[in-house]
């Protein structure tokens, strides 16, 4: 599981940065509309392309690796979300997060790896095309 850690690891960094930076300035206060800018669903939509962009120009495997790797990227987002639900419920600091419950981490994790694994793919044929 190094191997994918390795491989995303930038992805990883910037979407603890995003899920910290968009947690604190919630319980800080500031407005949605602020907020909402620092989205984590459209960073999970934004990465796989920069990945699918690297099997492209890289040579760092087939599908089994970008499948794990999405996997791995998305697995780490959705702990997080979960970690920040946890934190919310325990001092109630009116954040939005909302625990999905362990079926709700599961089922996130192996709907939401397909889709980014289906843009990682499509972003590296594009490339491919277009190299």
């Amino acid at each position: 599981m190094g191997k994918y850690v390795g491989m995303t690891r930038i992805y990883l960094i910037v979407l603890t940065v995003f899920v910290v930076a968009r947690f604190g300035l919630e319980a800080a206060g500031v407005s949605a509309s602020v907020t909402s800018e620092l989205s984590v669903t459209r960073i999970y939509f934004v990465l796989p392309v920069f990945l699918g962009i690297r099997f492209a120009t890289e040579s760092l495997g087939g599908l089994k690796e970008m499948l794990l790797a999405n996997f791995t990227y998305f697995t780490w987002g959705t702990v997080l979300l979960n970690l920040a639900a946890g934190v919310e419920a325990a001092l109630d600091l009116g954040t939005h997060y909302i625990f999905a419950g362990v079926a709700g981490l599961l089922l996130g994790a192996l709907e939401g790896t397909f889709i980014l694994t289906l843009i990682c793919w499509v972003s590296m044929l594009v490339n491919r095309k277009l190299a």
